[in-house]
């Protein structure tokens, strides 16, 4: 086991990492397999399962970039590539893992309370519908409009659900305006 952990973990050969990648990903994937059927109480009950499959399904993304990509150009026949591995595509399905993987720890390994983690969680909610909220001059569609309105009115109810939140309560002043000016 000790010789095989360290050909996959420690291996500097591409070939083992690669190997490496693709055991983790069939054990995610078997993890997410088990959640399938699961009903939720609640959207922060779900998101922690979405991260996850999002997490992994730019594992997927990413284990078939490096396989590399061929390229033959019909008008210039000269322009050939084989096996290609674009690390700029990579980067970015890796960057955006990262952060997937930040947010579900922050929210749901490190918080230290239930209420911690409504907080945390709200506030990640808030941070998508005030993006969002952006672009609701752009809304043509009745259908859009009758959303930012509806997101307008979720984004009420975060807010009162954090500012009502025991965990916040108990945060210090300073705290307690640090998170009202990032929820604005």
């Amino acid at each position: 086991v000790r010789k095989e952990f360290a050909r996959l973990f420690t291996s500097t050969l591409l070939a083992d990492k690669k190997a490496s990648y693709k055991n983790v990903m069939d054990t995610a994937f078997k993890i997410i397999d088990v959640h399938e059927n699961k009903e939720y109480k609640n959207n922060m009950d779900k998101d922690p399962t979405l991260l996850f499959q999002m997490i992994m399904l730019k594992s997927l993304s990413i284990n078939k970039l490096i396989e590399g990509i061929n390229y033959e150009n019909p008008i210039a026949k000269d322009v050939k590539f084989t096996k290609i591995v674009d690390p700029f595509s990579i980067w970015v399905l890796v960057r955006s893992q990262f952060e997937a993987f930040c947010v579900f720890n922050n929210i749901y390994i490190n918080s230290e309370s239930e209420d911690e983690k409504i907080v945390k969680h709200a506030l990640w909610v808030l941070s998508g519908l005030n993006y969002r909220q952006r672009f609701t001059t752009m809304a043509i569609s009745e259908e859009n409009v009758l959303k930012a309105q509806t997101e307008k009115e979720v984004i009420k109810e975060f807010e009162n659900k954090i500012l009502q939140n025991k965990f916040y309560t108990s945060l210090s002043l300073q705290n307690q305006d640090n998170i009202k000016t990032a929820i604005k």
